[in-house]
């Protein structure tokens, strides 16, 4: 049995069978997946901040004897691929302001942020620093992230990407 703030997972077995009893879903089910992908992107972006905050400043070596990356693997037990993703993007993020907090505000996922750094970091800061500048002003004049579908969003920021560094789209 795991359980995971609120919620716990068991398997019950059909006495006769000894197969699984899968309970039937419900509405309520529903709305406490929603919930709870809401509160993973919440506890993502503050890690991928704090992530970006820590990277290059030295603590983790001087507290764990372990850089960053290592720690992060060992702490969390995350791949090399998701820590190396999770620094990455602390660190692309604080090139790029509005996004970070659009993120921290619960306004963009962590697919989507992904999708944006990996957009960004062809650009040089300057580049960073336009973009940013035009995903807040776009986002203002359309009411906000709401405005955009997840996948319109990502497309968007690409179209402004490939604006900004027409030499590397082609």
């Amino acid at each position: 049995m795991s359980s995971v703030t609120g919620f716990s997972y068991h398997m019950t077995m059909n006495e006769n069978t000894g197969s699984p009893v899968i309970p039937t879903p419900t509405g309520t089910d529903l709305a406490a997946l929603v919930d709870a992908l809401r509160d993973a992107n919440r506890l993502l972006a503050r890690a991928v901040l704090l992530a970006g905050r820590l990277a290059g400043s030295g603590v983790c070596e001087r507290v764990e004897g372990l850089p960053l990356e290592h720690f992060i693997g060992l702490a969390a037990r995350m791949t090399g691929a998701d820590r190396r993703m999770v620094v990455a993007a602390g660190e692309t993020l604080a090139a790029l302001p509005t996004v970070a907090r659009l993120f921290a505000d619960g306004d963009l996922s962590w697919g989507q942020v992904r999708a944006i750094v990996c957009a960004a970091k062809r650009l040089t800061a300057a580049e960073r620093a336009e973009l940013d500048a035009r995903i807040d002003a776009t986002l203002a004049e359309h009411g906000g992230a709401d405005a955009f579908d997840p996948d319109g969003l990502v497309w968007a920021v690409d179209a402004a990407v490939e604006e900004l560094r027409p030499a590397a789209a082609e």
